[in-house]
């Protein structure tokens, strides 16, 4: 028995180093094949245990570690199994991130965000940040900061978002001022999902993009992390720098940091975590919405709205240009839906929708966005217009457009874009000009992500929630290559 102990402790250590050297995907071979074997030790009937190779099979994994595995059991007899599963607990990379914390059900992250300074050796403003998110219930609880500069120097202002899975509260502690706004059941569920990311925009980071080095390891309160350095440029050429804690037995982290490059290119800190939780039981006074005292009521709960939803808006003195919500399809196009309204025009908005074809020119509203442009050096790339769909809530009409790259290809990692649009105001012209960026709200991974995310923020900017029916991530795909097609003749 001792001999076949040492086969199994060095075929783990085998395994381990065997899986080091190749992708992700891999690495995880022995963890596949152990969570298979023990969901079959469970209630699983004789019958059924095909099943579970069929799961191991379908994995990415290496014929080494599957015969190897196989092997063992033999040798070793099921019962004896369990030691090898010991042996091979899993082992968290960078990578992992992403995830593991897509898949929390809470989150809660402390630390301290710093402020540029512009001369060398000058001490860099910080004001601490703290997020909390219940994934399950809709609820989140933000402190985070902004600031200003002019002449005079910088203000740093710091405001409270607290949803309690009704109703948002913002807290403007400079203003001392509360207000609040009734939040949809599709908001809920778009917010707790972007919050996930809001996770990492906080840290100014994204697991997923960073080039990754392991250099070390440190213990940290008795437990061992390993100590990974990373760094990328953005689509604007700024170098970013992080340095992140792992554990490499439960994937949490001791702390995380972030710089940035000064403008005379020296490294400033940017961002400090030194607490970082998921999974954890969160008080339910975290999520209280009730008004700091002496603070000045804005509205309250009894007359709060529902929330618009809202990416960025701009306007002149007559017409109005809102993006409500910007989605990234796989192939990098865009869809994006947004209104614009002429308050000098007495023409009804609804014929200026008759007759739209799907994949056609889009309406000519007050403001019409015919183009977009990626966030980047690279300031020649052209996503053009293409009409989609339109709804309409309370009398308002919001168009759905998707936008296509034209001849170059899309860029990755798109963070926003500018809004290329011309006016088309009533028996007039205006010389106006308005500049407007919007982010990315969310990349659509397939047709899962499509119903939830692009057809629910369509119900929820349309009369009693109907989204027309064309409106299908298959269909949105098969005419993303019918537009290129066209393009390209």
């Amino acid at each position: 028995m001792k001999n076949i102990e040492k086969i199994i402790k060095d075929f783990c250590v085998a395994a381990r180093t065997e899986t080091s050297t190749i992708p992700e995907m891999d690495k995880r071979t022995i963890n596949d094949a152990l969570a298979a074997h023990e969901q079959s030790k469970k209630t699983k009937p004789a019958a059924q245990q095909l099943n579970i190779w069929r799961i191991i099979m379908k994995n990415r994994i290496t014929k080494f570690a599957v015969t190897a595995v196989v092997i063992m059991a033999g040798l070793i007899g099921i019962n004896q199994f369990d030691s090898l599963i010991d042996l091979a607990k899993p082992a968290y990379g960078i990578t992992d991130v992403t995830e593991l914390f897509q898949a929390a059900r809470t989150i809660h992250m402390k630390g301290r965000m710093y402020f540029p300074v512009s001369e060398p050796g000058k001490e860099q403003s910080s004001v601490e940040v703290e997020y909390w998110l219940d994934t399950q219930n809709g609820r989140w609880r933000l402190t985070y900061p902004g600031y200003s500069g002019n002449d005079e120097g910088m203000k740093i202002h710091v405001s409270d978002n607290i949803s309690d899975g009704e109703y948002e509260m913002h807290v403007n502690h400079t203003n001392e001022t509360v207000s609040f706004t009734k939040l949809s059941p599709f908001q809920l569920r778009l917010f707790t999902h972007k919050n996930i990311y809001t996770f990492f925009q906080l840290l100014y980071i994204n697991f997923d993009l960073f080039e990754y080095t392991k250099v070390g390891r440190e213990v940290i309160d008795g437990a061992t992390f390993d100590i990974w350095e990373g760094g990328r440029e953005d689509n604007l050429g700024t170098k970013m720098k992080m340095k992140a804690w792992l554990s490499p037995t439960t994937g949490d982290f001791a702390r995380i940091k972030t710089w940035r490059p000064r403008e005379d290119g020296d490294m400033v800190k940017q961002m400090e975590i030194d607490l970082v939780q998921r999974d954890i039981e969160i008080p339910d006074e975290i999520f209280l919405t009730e008004a700091p005292p002496a603070y000045v009521l804005e509205n309250t709960k009894d007359i709060a709205t529902e929330r618009e939803l809202s990416n960025a808006s701009v306007g002149t003195d007559s017409v109005s240009l809102n993006c409500h919500i910007v989605f990234t399809m796989p192939d990098e196009s865009v869809i994006m839906g947004y209104s614009s309204e002429d308050r000098e025009s007495d023409q009804p908005q609804a014929m200026l929708f008759e007759d739209l074809q799907i994949g056609g020119p889009l309406p000519k509203l007050a403001a019409e966005v015919y183009a977009i442009k990626p966030i980047t050096t690279d300031e020649t790339i052209t996503y053009r217009g293409y009409h989609l769909a339109y709804t309409q809530k309370a009398g308002k009409f919001y168009e759905w457009s998707i936008y296509v790259p034209e001849q170059k290809p899309a860029p990755k990692t798109v963070l926003g874009y500018k809004l290329v649009h011309r006016y088309n105001p009533q028996n007039r012209e205006i010389n106006a000009e308005l500049s407007i960026a919007v982010a990315v709200e969310l990349e659509i991974q397939d047709a899962e992500d499509f119903a939830i995310f692009v057809r629910g923020a369509m119900a929820d900017l349309s009369e009693e929630g109907h989204v027309p029916e064309h409106v299908t991530y298959e269909n949105v795909l098969d005419l993303i290559d019918e537009i290129k097609v066209s393009v390209v003749q």
